[in-house]
């Protein structure tokens, strides 16, 4: 998925790409969300780098859900940025919406902006988000489905990734005209 979210940066006519994070704690332990995080942000900056797509050092950055959040935000923003964003966790979607709209910087036009999630998370976002789609709802009925088999006895519990599902890229408007 990020390499197809690479490709479609490129066709949007952007060159250089930033990402957003929050920050991972100073000892991050085997299994902690946070450094999931961060593995996730490297592949998608090896993706953008292999498309050619400028990742410069102080376009990836990491924040801490606080009350400066905003604040950082802003001061970010207002510095200059990149083409394009994406925003490695959901929770940091709806506030670059509102530090671009106090900035005046119009996404899907003076900014393009995407991010990962389950899409129920960015519904009623406007303009309305790019994202890599993460199927946890078709996921869980899969591992229902196949719970009932096994119990049934038609099956068996082999996740071996026959049954993985794909992850898919769903365009929006916040990266509009690139469809």
């Amino acid at each position: 998925a990020h390499t197809r979210l690479a490709d479609h940066i490129l066709q949007c006519g952007c060159k250089t790409v930033g990402i957003y994070s929050f920050s991972a704690p100073e000892k991050p332990e085997p299994g902690n969300p946070n450094l999931y995080l961060l593995r996730r942000a490297e592949m998608f900056r090896l993706a953008c780098q292999k498309a050619d797509l400028i990742v410069r050092d102080e376009d990836v950055r990491q924040f801490t859900p606080r009350d400066t959040l905003q604040k950082e935000l802003m001061e970010t923003l207002s510095g200059g940025h990149p083409d394009f964003i994406f925003c490695n966790n959901v929770y940091l979607v709806p506030e670059v919406y509102r530090a671009c709209m106090k900035l005046r910087i119009l996404i899907g036009e003076d900014i393009r902006l995407a991010g990962q999630g389950t899409g129920y998370t960015f519904q009623g976002i406007v303009p309305s988000l790019t994202y890599i789609k993460v199927p946890v709802f078709e996921a869980g009925l899969r591992l229902v489905e196949l719970a009932c088999e096994y119990v049934n006895g038609d099956g068996q519990l082999n996740m071996n990734g026959r049954n993985s599902l794909p992850v898919e890229l769903e365009l929006n408007e916040s990266t509009s005209g690139c469809q």
